[in-house]
């Protein structure tokens, strides 16, 4: 999915210069070691003598209102969006999923799943000298089988340590697809779909988000936080309470109808669309 690069956001040096020193992410080198530090910090020590990655950077508050307010993306897809029940927990215990990456060529993210069986959308706003993307991805239904092969080369998918050389994906016993992402492009990850990012060419600057459905709250549920457990990985999206404020949202959407002494069937239609518009569409 494309937007087209009028619409890019605003990357590079006025990234820099909006965040300041108060913008703090991950740093990753081509050794993979990742630390906290600040944006500015390390930009100014170019030349640079290795490669860094920054990730899980806060995105600029511009960057939220733009995306909200664009109509380029369809709100199904929006953080917060009409299919995010992550919008149901209390501000206490809400979650930043929107975040920068800035990175160039020969930095990577390692092979992964997005937290807690998660859908992400990942947008290119800006690259310098033909910088890209390339994705490797897996169906989400493959996840088990990749694990499994991860094991195979003595390494946890769930603790995101490895990236997958051309030999080993060509090895892998699951299908593979491969996508460039240039300026624009929109990367739709599905839920446990598992993939790696190699950065190609010059600067790129994204902006990702994750969103949670019903559909996904159960697949975490079931298949990701057992895993966790296993791992000692912290489950961040704090799933168990997100389904509870879930339910409150929706026990709250029913009860209104109920109230309403005479309500024809495209009423009803309408107002189960917004609790849940997927599962509605599936069964029409």
């Amino acid at each position: 999915m494309r937007a087209s690069s009028k619409f890019a956001l605003p990357g590079g040096v006025w990234l820099l210069n909006r965040l300041g020193n108060h913008a703090r992410g991950r740093l990753r080198t081509g050794s993979y070691h990742s630390a906290s530090t600040s944006c500015t910090d390390d930009c100014s020590h170019l030349p640079e003598k290795e490669r860094l990655y920054g990730k899980d950077g806060e995105c600029p508050q511009e960057w939220a209102e733009w995306l909200s307010s664009a109509g380029l993306i369809p709100s199904s897809l929006l953080f917060n969006g009409s299919d995010d029940v992550l919008k149901y927990m209390p501000e206490s215990a809400k979650v930043q999923t929107l975040m920068y990456y800035l990175g160039i060529g020969d930095t990577f993210t390692p092979f992964h799943k997005d937290l807690c069986g998660s859908s992400g959308q990942n947008l290119m706003c800006y690259t310098e000298e033909s910088g890209s993307s390339f994705w490797f991805m897996t169906e989400g239904s493959s996840a088990p089988a990749v694990a499994d092969y991860l094991h195979k080369l003595d390494h946890e998918l769930d603790l995101e340590s490895h990236v997958l050389t051309v030999e080993e994906l060509e090895k892998a016993p699951f299908d593979v697809y491969i996508a460039e992402q240039n300026l624009g492009d929109l990367i739709l990850v599905p839920s446990r779909s598992c993939h790696q990012v190699v950065n190609h060419g010059g600067v790129t600057v994204k902006t990702s988000w994750s969103r949670m459905t019903v559909d996904n709250l159960s697949t975490a549920l079931y298949h990701e936080l057992p895993i966790y457990r296993r791992v000692c990985r912290p489950e961040i999206y704090r799933v168990k309470t997100n389904i509870y404020y879930a339910l409150l949202q929706y026990t709250k959407e029913l009860e209104h109808c109920s109230k309403i002494e005479e309500y024809p069937s495209e009423t009803l239609l309408v107002a189960l669309q917004e609790i849940n518009p997927n599962q509605v569409s599936k069964q029409n």
